[in-house]
This record gives structure tokens, sequence and C-alpha cells, in this order.
């Protein structure tokens, strides 16, 4: 009992215990307050010996230019304390000793911008003849060496102390008797390293001592790295790891780290309990000019330039037709567009053009050939995916960018709004309503659309047998309808994608009336909220909502003679028993399934 209760006492003070900790370095100023402290209870992570190194894998080997001046650019972005290798540096194979200097020439130049120490490891395209052995000895001394740094033994090994080439390491009689007397005069380190090209354990011919030297690696902590073939593993060997590295630019395919493919460099921090290995993804490291302002300004010009738009086709009826797409270059240098195509179960999809070259300051047109599968209903149409590449060079810009568009186009039917004789009164009475239009599930909401002179007209009769809509809840916590309404001209609505929560639309929300007949509002109109005579109020299918919209909001975007509404309606149930559902007729603009130019009514 005595240590149940202790055990408890435990329990209920360790959160307070760790709370009041303080945190104390001899390199820190920070108040320390009182109590409760905004920080965790773990120590400054410095301990003594702790430090981190990267190693570099092949470069060679079919190099792809720029991908190792890349490394090294980040390298010095990330200043580990000093840079290992593991070979293949240049691509050598050759004789030719003019053409080997320029190749030694060429890498030396690429490792003196690193700041801080590199150390070389022969690979088999940097040590296959004599010749290369020659060169390699007067400009870089021994071809295995070895240092310690805070306690820990690094070796670099020469896995081409034969020369034997490719699948043929070795380590030599010599080299293994070195590599005894070295471990042997520092057996008290932490930790040893080794490090060399070819993986001598893996290749199928005698790698000559190699495993002589694992059995006096056996008891030992220790890691081993090699590259070689440019393909990403880790092995559990010999009572440690051993891995071999891909690429930092050497031949590829690429296909990701989940087949080992990738450039990179590892990042190793050392520990007072082992190694700690992050393997750092080229592509993924970036310096701090990544996004600045100018960029920020060039991309915001790209995207309000519109450089591709959607130009919608609407019809009545479709079985073979072109959506067209209008490519627009407003800059002074020539603008490239790459557009490509998904599949759709429900229409065939062809762009007779994939590759367009606009030259500076034109608008061009391209198109996409759809045809239908099967007969289907305008509505029930699944959109094809349309992605768009759009590269463009500019001169304050670091790099060519390369700005994606993507939009799920489809015919669309075409909607009418039709005229009525008389005013709608704005009671949520729905009688003298029709109401065609539902939304896609379950049947469970309707609406429709009309005007006159003076209004808009919108209705929606949401069926609901359970209506949640309690005192003082906010309407996005309870059963709410809504709209989305863009008054702009029909180019304009078709490509807003509801940006800034509506910015260009009329946007309003609201729950049906509570027990003290108040209705939860929430919209993002707030210049024309005023101007709307609405209702929503329960019935005996659920609840209703009627709106009237000034037909001078119209206007003021169209001008009198206007032609097009751009509509989307929104219903959420909220039940106590299941999830929450929240339904657009249209997929919501603002999302990534937007179809551009959805839910637009023409004026009859």
């Amino acid at each position: 009992m005595k240590g149940i209760l202790a055990a408890w006492v435990l329990i209920l003070i360790s959160p307070f215990s760790i709370q009041a900790q303080r945190l104390d370095h001899p390199q820190l100023k920070i108040d320390q307050p009182s109590g409760a402290k905004p920080w965790t209870n773990r120590n400054i992570n410095d301990k003594s010996g702790q430090f981190q190194f990267a190693i570099v894998t092949d470069r060679t080997g079919g190099h792809r230019p720029g991908v190792f001046e890349d490394g090294v650019r980040k390298l010095n972005l990330l200043q580990p304390e000093f840079v290992m290798s593991v070979g293949d540096l240049i691509e050598g194979y050759t004789t030719d000793t003019v053409e080997l200097i320029r190749q030694w020439d060429e890498f030396d130049g690429f490792v003196n911008q690193l700041s801080m120490p590199f150390f070389y490891v022969p690979g088999n395209h940097d040590l296959t003849n004599p010749v290369q052995v020659k060169i390699w000895n007067k400009r870089y001394g021994p071809t295995h060496y070895s240092f310690i740094y805070k306690d820990i033994l690094f070796m670099a090994l020469n896995s081409e102390d034969q020369t034997k080439g490719s699948g043929k390491g070795t380590i030599s009689d010599k080299q293994y008797d070195w590599i005894k007397n070295t471990l042997a005069a520092n057996a008290q380190v932490k930790w040893t390293f080794l490090f060399m090209h070819q993986p001598l354990w893996v290749q199928e011919a005698d790698p000559a001592r190699w495993f002589d030297v694992e059995k006096l690696l056996k008891d030992r902590a220790h890691t081993v790295f090699v590259g070689h073939r440019h393909h990403y593993v880790q092995y559990e060997r010999n009572n440690s790891r051993y891995y071999m590295l891909a690429t930092t630019g050497g031949a590829s395919p690429l296909r990701g780290p989940q087949f080992g493919e990738f450039d990179h460099f590892v990042w190793v921090t050392m520990t007072d309990r082992g190694p700690i290995l992050a393997n750092l993804q080229l592509e993924g490291i970036f310096d701090d000019q990544l996004y600045t302002e100018k960029t920020e300004a060039f991309i915001s010009k790209v995207w309000a330039s519109e450089i591709v738009r959607v130009e919608p086709l609407y019809t009545d009826n479709f079985k073979r037709d072109s959506i067209r797409f209008r490519l627009t270059n407003p800059f002074d240098v020539p603008v490239t567009i790459k557009l490509s195509n998904g599949f759709s179960w429900d229409m065939k999809a062809d762009l007779p053009k994939p590759e367009i070259t606009l030259p500076p300051n034109s608008v061009s047109f391209t198109s996409l050939d759809v045809e239908l599968r099967k007969s289907k209903s305008l509505e029930s149409i699944k959109p094809v995916r349309v992605k768009a590449e759009v590269a463009v060079k500019d001169a304050t810009i670091k790099s060519d960018l390369f700005i994606p568009f993507e939009f799920n186009v489809a015919p669309l039917k075409k909607y009418q709004v039709t005229k009525v004789n008389k005013p709608v009164v704005i009671d949520g009475n729905l009688g003298e309503w029709q109401l065609p239009y539902t939304l896609p599930s379950a049947e469970k909401a309707h609406f429709g659309i009309a005007y006159d002179n003076q209004y808009v007209y919108l209705a929606v009769q949401v069926n609901d047998s359970e209506v949640i809509a309690p005192a003082q809840s906010t309407a996005f916590n309870q059963d709410f309808v809504g709209f989305v309404l863009d008054a702009q001209p029909l180019a304009k609505s078709a490509a807003d994608k509801g940006e800034a929560w509506f910015a260009n639309s009329l946007y309003f929300i609201t729950g049906p009336e509570d027990e003290t007949g108040k209705n939860s509002v929430w919209d993002m109109s707030e210049s024309e909220k005023e101007l709307l005579k609405w209702k929503c109020i329960r019935n005996g299918k659920g609840y209703a909502f009627e709106v009237a919209i000034p037909i001078t909001y119209v206007q003021k975007l169209q001008g009198n003679n206007w032609q097009t509404l751009r509509l989307n309606v929104v219903v959420q149930d909220k039940d106590s028993n299941s999830e929450t559902k929240r339904v657009f007729w249209y997929p919501n603009w603002r999302e990534g399934d937007n179809i551009p130019g959805s839910g637009m009514f023409f004026r009859k």
C-alpha cells in the first residue's frame, strides 16, 4: 500500500516538477520566472564531444553537370564541421594526363568553394591505372589515411589499391597491415568511421583482405560508408551498420528515395550514444532567398495575368466538342506552356498541341478535344484534369520559374435564370416556387433562382428530419444553408476561384431560426449584407431559405444589360448521431476540385 501511495504521489507531482525546472547553462542568459515556464525541461543540446559532419557520394560515373556544385552550395548553407567523401570524384578512366589534370582542377575548383575542410577518398573512376595513381600521389599524397576528431577515429580507405576496376575492389596486404596497426594504436576511441568507395562485402570478385578487416572491427563500435552502385542501402552487418550511399550528381534513374535513387549527402551528428544520420536530399535544401519579395511580386503578376484561362463549353447537349484555352503572355520575354491531361471514364480527351511557346506580349489559343464515351447527363459527367506548366524567364529572378496551373474541365450545362412577373415575397414560404435544382446527396436540398427588375431571388428547401440550430451557436456549428453569387462578367466569373473568401462575390450563410426566433449568420460580404432581404425558417420538411439580392449589385458589375450569374449553393447537415456533412451544388470554387465556370446561369 505504501508503494502504491508513493507511485500516486509521483504521478501527481511530476508535471509540476517538470514545469518548475530551471533551464540552466553557463552560456545561457534568460529570465527565470517563478512557477510554470514557457519552455520544456530538456538541457541545451551542446554535449561535449558532439559534432556534425557531412558525407558526399558519387559525383561521376555519368555525371550530371551542376548537381555536385549545387551540393557544395548547400553544404555551405548547413555549415558542417567538415565534409567526407566516398570516391568517384572525377570521370577518369584514361591515361591522358592533360585530361586528368583538367578533371582534377575542375573538381578542386568545386570543393575549394567549401568553407570547411574536404577529405578526399578514391573511387574506381579516380584510380584505374598507374597514371592516375601517380597524379593522385603528386596532388593529394597517400591514398589511405586516418585522423582523430573529438575522440572519434576517421579512416579513409582505398578500395582501389590494386586498380582492378569496378566490381573488383580490394584491400591489399599492405593496406590491411596499416589498418590493423591504426586500429590497435587507437583502441580506446569512442567510435570508428570507415570510408571507402566500393561495397566490398557484396561484390562477387575476391576483395582480398576486406573480410579480415571486418574481423578487426567486430568488437568495435564502428560505421562503414561506401558508394559506387549509385543506390542507397543500409546493411546490418558485423554488429554494426554499413551504408551504401546513392549519388551527389552521378548517373541515376532518380526514381526517388523509396527506390534508393536520389541525389543527397549524409548529415551525421556524433553523440555520446553513437552517430545519428540524416539523408538530406539536395532538392529539399534551400537558401534564405528561396522566395523573395521580388519572386513574390513576379509570381503574383503571373497569377494575376491569367496566362492560362479556361473558356468553358456551355451546352444543352453534348457528344463531341472542344474546350478552348486562352493563353496570354503579358511579358517582354517568351513564355513556354506545357499541357497534359488526365483520364476520365466519361470522356476521351486529347490535346493536339501539348506544348506552345508564346512570343512576348501575345495571345494564342489551344483546345482540349473531348468526346463522350457513353450517354450521360451533363451534370453527371466527371471532369478531366488538365495541367499546365508555365515556364517564364525573368532577369530579376535567380532561376527559371516553372509555375503550375491545374484545371478540372468538362462540358457544362447552360442554365437559365427566368424573369418573374411579380415580386417574390421574402417570408420563407416557398409555395410559389419551382425548385428544379438538387444538391448531389440524398436529394435533401432543392433550390430555384429567378429575377425581376428589382431583385435576384434565391429559394432553398432543406429536407432535414433533425434540425439543429441551438441558441448562441455559430452558423458553422449547426445546420446551415448558404450561397455564393458571382455577378462579374462571364469571363471573369468563370475564372474566379474564390480567392480571399470570395472577395469578388456575395457570400452568405445562415442557420434556421433557433427557439428564440433568431438566426445565426456568417458572411464575408460586409459591404453588401445590409442590402439583402432574407428569411430562414423551420417548416414541416426541415427549413426553408429565401433571399432577395438587389439587381443594382449585378448592374454595378455588368451594367444594365447584364447576361450571366454564377451561383453555388451549400448546405450543412449536423445530426446528433452522425458525422456533420457539408454539400455544395458544384464543387467549392476555392478548392482543388473546382470546375471553372460551373454553376453559370444565363439571363433569359
